[in-house]
């Protein structure tokens, strides 16, 4: 109940954020600067969406690790041979790197899986209509996600395209990490700020096409 309390002022503090961020990133004079704090942004919203999580059990927790650690892994080997996505780099928006893979990456991946993941739980979905469903919803951001990214130097493609495969392995690889997020999260109540945050991040990325 306590926590309840404060979900409104959480989502708002939320909204401001990325609304000074939209503008900041906008501006001609102060872009430079905005897109450097981008990894703080992320880390920002993963804290206070965590802190409105039902209960850290012990599935929960080797879930969180286990999709932070396969985010991480899957883009290592996406930068190094091009296969689940195809061939791209990261630039140097997201912070600190290890073998030039951001180590906040597995951050991004687990928090998104994690937002939409609470969005599911809001349907009755047998376990494949959630996999099919919670698979489409990822692929969705990511579509307003990527002219975003390269724009600001998150990340960038071979001949600035961006193949089909990029879109299949986002489909593929969130297949897996949500299924194991459904089972950490089967007994536990929904986290609306989760869900809000992937809203509000759609509605961030999407802001952009108008840029």
């Amino acid at each position: 109940m306590e926590r309840k309390k404060h979900l409104i002022p959480a989502a708002l503090f939320l909204t401001i954020i990325y609304t000074v961020g939209r503008l900041g990133l906008s501006s001609a004079g102060y872009s430079a600067q905005f897109q450097s704090l981008t990894w703080l942004n992320l880390v920002v919203t993963a804290v206070l969406t965590f802190a409105f999580h039902q209960s850290f059990t012990r599935r929960f927790l080797l879930t969180c690790a286990g999709i932070f650690s396969a985010g991480f892994l899957v883009e290592w080997l996406g930068v190094k041979t091009g296969i689940f996505f195809g061939e791209y780099y990261y630039g140097e928006t997201l912070g600190w790197k290890l073998d030039d893979i951001p180590l906040l990456i597995g951050l991004n991946w687990l928090v998104l899986i994690y937002s939409v993941a609470n969005f599911l739980k809001l349907w009755r979905l047998n376990m494949v209509l959630y996999i099919l469903a919670g698979s489409a919803i990822m692929v969705f951001i990511d579509i307003f996600l990527e002219p975003f990214a390269i724009h600001f130097g998150l990340w960038l493609w071979k001949n600035n395209h961006i193949p089909l495969q990029n879109y299949a392995g986002w489909f593929v690889v969130s297949a897996v990490m949500l299924g194991f997020m459904r089972n950490a999260l089967v007994q536990l109540h929904v986290n609306w700020l989760a869900v809000f945050v992937y809203f509000l991040q759609l509605a961030f990325f999407i802001s952009f096409r108008f840029y």
